[in-house]
């Protein structure tokens, strides 16, 4: 089932979602338990009261845990024991747990209990279901966890809450001790029997719980990331070639496809791709060229102020040349016949911006006949720039292609999507598996739990218990870890396209760092540092946690997984990629921009208008660091 915000999730141990636990984690989805769940886990019971009835050995239910599997402990003392295993792994260290990952681990706790495999009484489930609708939020330390029978320090404090102990944070964010927490919610802390406590605290649901968000939140950057990189394709005037859905047919991986439809979608319509002349450059020759009628406005020559007027009149000739985009365009192209749609785009541009070239021409020319003063070099080089430049403004044949970072964002961010489906079925699968040890498969008998507590044997209730290793992390570390290293990729390739944007040579006319005055000003140079340290950054992240293993319990527990730290990184990634693409967006709106009065499409006019709701133009230098704050926080998944 897929949970809507406001209605409610049904934990039945088989079918919990990632929406799901989004919409409990973000959405506060009130929480139940199938009445199905709660007969089988009342059965799974009934097999654990036996054997202690009949004082069986079995490990974790009779003996120590780890290396001391083989202490048997009286059963006088079971209680404390389950007691004691949670106090003394409550070992986490750092920042508390965020607040939504908390309410992920009880869900996801809740339900694997709700599997019935883990022998504990329906009272566990239900009083964990009570603290999530309550808004009792354990405090769980970050560090701590190695993956190996699970996340036993982050669970262990997780359920100290639950026993009366520890400390959580009511609904109003304020700090208290747990029994304190639980008497506010009106909940009674629960007295832990035998098996209750390893029940509790073997698992993979913090790397879990926090894995799942982190990749909801990474699948919501990647769809970003082509909406993106098509704001940033028009930006740059770019070469909307390589989406053909026929390019991407031959080589049919779902999320190339995925990707290049979506940034083809996003620029269907667009103005700027579609016009034949290059605006970005008929502004920046119109810079040069007051700066080189300010240059001549200073001599006292009549040259010069002739020159200087002819100047002003080319600048005016320009200006109202941008005010009639692109309808004068669309009205050469009407009176032409006989060519091709992009001849007459590229005949229609050329006899536009022709007698402004040559106006530029004659007057560059006046300049280095010698008729001017040499104090007036600096308006010759001037004019230079502005020649060279309109000339620019009609490409002499059209581009073919881009560069990788636009060219490939299919091929770069359609891995990454597929990458995440494969993640996606590994913790969906995770989040509805049995994960502690040992586990309990109840033997057939009669539905009714009374009647089949009473027909069991002890025989048969040997052969239900199975220890083994379900609470290892491995599948979900090694999941995360793909997962990190494919958003990555994401981040990466969209720095490199802001990396176009800022720079001269690569932004096809825009000027550099995207402002005028540059030199006076340095605009959002600043900003792709930002991005390439965070870049940078995930890199390291990227390296994969669950290559990596420490003995821990006496060698007992000789090979751990390091998903928790899988899932930490990931998630650190999601945060920094959130950034990068921030960073990308404010360069990319403000390229598009510096191409008026050619419209981008209408989706991406959306598109700009939200950033711009946050991020205004950059019209003189200023603090950068809060607009990329506050455009991030517009692409944080907001689906519950």
């Amino acid at each position: 089932m897929v949970a809507v915000p406001g209605t409610t999730v049904v934990l039945t141990g088989e079918d919990l979602t990632p929406e799901d636990v989004l919409a409990v984690a973000r959405g506060r989805a009130t929480v139940t338990i199938s009445a199905n769940a709660l007969h089988r886990v009342a059965r799974c019971r009934a097999v654990v009261d036996k054997l202690l009835e009949a004082r069986t050995v079995v490990y974790g239910l009779t003996t120590g845990f780890g290396s001391l599997r083989d202490i048997l402990i009286p059963p006088e003392h079971l209680r404390k024991l389950q007691q004691n295993l949670i106090r003394s792994h409550s070992c986490g260290v750092g920042p508390p747990v965020p607040e939504d990952v908390v309410r992920a681990m009880l869900v996801s706790r809740a339900n694997t209990l709700a599997r019935g495999c883990s022998g504990v009484r329906p009272v566990i489930i239900e009083t964990l279901v009570k603290m999530l609708n309550a808004g009792v939020f354990p405090v769980v330390p970050l560090k701590g966890s190695v993956g190996a029978s699970g996340d036993l320090a982050p669970l262990s404090h997780l359920a100290l809450v639950l026993i009366g102990e520890g400390e959580a944070f009511l609904p109003d964010g304020s700090r208290v001790p747990g029994r304190e927490a639980m008497r506010a919610a009106r909940i009674a802390p629960v007295a832990l029997e035998a098996k209750e406590g390893l029940a509790l605290n073997n698992g993979t649901q913090f790397m879990t719980a926090l894995g799942v968000l982190a990749l909801l939140d990474a699948e919501h950057l990647a769809r970003t990331s082509a909406l993106a990189c098509a704001l940033s394709l028009e930006a740059i005037k770019g070469v909307p070639q390589s989406l053909d859905p026929r390019l991407h047919a031959a080589r049919p991986h779902p999320g190339q496809s995925a990707i290049a439809r979506l940034i083809r979608e996003q620029l269907d319509g667009s103005e700027i791709l579609a016009l034949p002349i290059n605006t970005a450059r008929v502004h920046t020759a119109r810079t040069f060229l007051r700066e080189a009628e300010a240059v001549l406005g200073r001599e006292k020559s009549e040259r010069c102020l002739t020159a200087a007027e002819g100047i002003g009149q080319l600048r005016a000739d320009l200006a109202g040349l941008l005010d009639s985009l692109p309808e004068h365009i669309d009205r050469e192209i009407r009176t032409t016949d006989g060519e091709s749609e992009e001849e007459v785009h590229r005949a229609a541009g050329a006899r536009v911006l022709t007698r402004y070239v040559l106006a530029a021409q004659g007057i560059y020319e006046q300049v280095l006949s010698g008729a001017l003063p040499a104090s007036a070099v600096a308006a010759r080089e001037h004019l230079k720039q502005a020649l060279d430049e309109l000339q620019g403004a009609v490409p002499s044949f059209v581009p073919v292609q881009d560069d990788y970072s636009f060219r490939c964002a299919p091929q770069v961010i359609g891995p990454a999507l597929d990458t995440f489906a494969h993640v996606r079925a590994v913790l969906t699968r995770e989040l509805n598996s049995a994960t502690d040890n040992p586990l309990i498969f109840p033997p057939a008998g009669p539905d009714e739990v009374d009647d089949y507590a009473r027909s069991l044997t002890v025989a048969s209730c040997k052969r239900a218990v199975v220890s083994g290793g379900n609470f290892h992390g491995e599948p979900v570390a090694v999941a995360l870890d793909q997962a990190c290293l494919a958003l990555a990729e994401v981040g990466n390739i969209s720095e490199r396209r802001t990396f176009h944007l800022v720079s001269r040579h690569l932004s096809n006319g825009l000027p550099p760092f995207l402002v005028s005055d540059v030199g006076l000003r340095s605009g959002l140079m600043l900003a792709q540092y930002t991005a390439a340290a965070l870049v940078s950054e995930n890199k390291t992240l990227s390296h994969p946690a669950s290559v990596d293993s420490i003995p821990t319990c006496e060698d007992a527990e000789d090979h751990v997984s390091m998903g928790a730290y899988a899932a930490r990184k990931f998630a650190e990634v999601v945060e920094n990629v959130r950034h990068i693409l921030a960073v990308e967006l404010i360069c990319a709106a403000q390229g598009v921009e510096l191409r008026q009065p050619a419209r981008p499409s209408a989706a991406n006019r959306t598109l700009l208008a939200e950033v711009r709701k946050v991020c205004p133009p950059l019209t003189e230098d200023r603090p950068i660091g809060p607009d990329i704050e506050r455009v991030a926080a517009l692409l944080r998944n907001t689906d519950s």
